[in-house]
C-alpha cells in the first residue's frame, strides 16, 4: 500500500463509463477501481462522473459546557436526547464537561470549504434550555469551549454506500451527517468487500444512491438528524 499526503484528487479519469484511473496534483494515477470517500467534497465527484448524488454541506455547532457542582465525568452516559425539540446528544468532554449539540438540520453552505463559522447567543441560550430541563444543575453552567463543523448531509440523513450505478470500478461512501467516524470500521470493511466483488456483511442495497429517486428514503421513526 501507498499512502500520498497531500496530494489533491483533481479528477477522475474515465474511458467510457468505466474508470481508469484519478488526475491528481502530482500526477495520473492508472487503476480499475476507485473507492471515493469525499465526504463534504462529493459534489465535486458527482460533476466529474456527471450523475446525480443528492448531498449537502452543512454547519453544526457543539458546546462544551462545564458545571462545577455537577461535572459530567466519563462515568455518565452517552445518549441520544430524541424528546428534546433539538435531538439533542450529549456526552463526557475531557473528563469534566458534557459535550453538547443538536441533531438537526444546520446551516446550509453553498461550498464546502469553509471557514470556522460564529456561534449566535441566540443559540447557546436555545441548547442551555434544553440541557438544563434534563440537568437542573446546568442552569449555572458556562461554556468551556465551542465550534463548529460541516456535516455531508443527504436527503435521509444516511450514507451512500457501495457501486455507483452506471459507472464501472467507482465505490462511494458518503452522506454520514455527522455519524461517520464511529461508523469507520465497519464501513472500511463493507466498501473494501464492496470494491473486491465480495459478499459484504451488511447488504449495502438499502443504502444505494438510487433510493433517493425512488423515493425508498431510510426515514425512521423520529425522522431526520435522529439517527445522527
Amino acid at each position: 500500500m501507498t499512502i500520498r499526503e497531500g496530494v489533491c484528487a483533481n479528477r477522475l479519469l474515465l474511458d467510457g463509463p468505466r474508470v481508469v484511473g484519478v488526475a491528481t496534483s502530482t500526477g495520473n494515477v492508472a487503476c480499475a477501481t476507485v473507492l471515493s470517500t469525499q465526504n463534504i467534497w462529493t459534489r465535486e465527484l458527482a460533476a466529474w462522473v456527471d450523475r446525480a448524488m443528492p448531498v449537502v454541506p452543512e454547519r453544526h455547532a457543539v458546546l462544551a459546557l462545564e458545571c462545577e457542582t455537577a461535572p459530567y465525568t466519563f462515568a455518565m452516559p452517552v445518549f441520544k436526547d430524541l424528546a428534546s425539540r433539538g435531538m439533542l446528544y450529549y456526552r463526557s468532554y475531557g473528563g469534566n464537561q458534557m459535550l453538547v449539540s443538536e441533531g438537526t438540520a444546520g446551516e446550509k453552505l453553498d461550498t464546502a470549504d469553509t471557514e470556522q463559522g460564529d456561534i449566535p447567543m441566540d443559540y447557546v441560550v436555545e441548547v442551555g434550555a434544553q440541557v438544563a430541563e434534563r440537568f437542573p444543575a446546568y442552569e449555572a453552567a458556562g461554556i468551556a469551549s465551542s465550534w463548529t463543523g460541516v456535516y455531508d448531509v443527504t436527503p435521509d440523513w444516511n450514507p451512500v454506500l457501495g457501486a455507483l450505478p452506471g459507472i464501472e470500478g467507482l465505490v462511494v461512501g458518503y452522506g454520514f451527517s455527522g455519524h461517520g467516524f464511529k461508523l469507520s470500521p465497519t464501513v472500511g470493511k463493507v466498501l473494501a468487500q464492496a470494491a473486491l466483488g465480495l459478499h459484504t456483511d451488511v447488504s449495502l442495497a438499502p443504502y444505494s444512491v438510487e433510493r433517493f429517486a425512488t423515493g425508498a428514503l431510510l426515514t425512521g421513526k423520529y425522522g431526520v438528524g435522529a439517527v445522527s
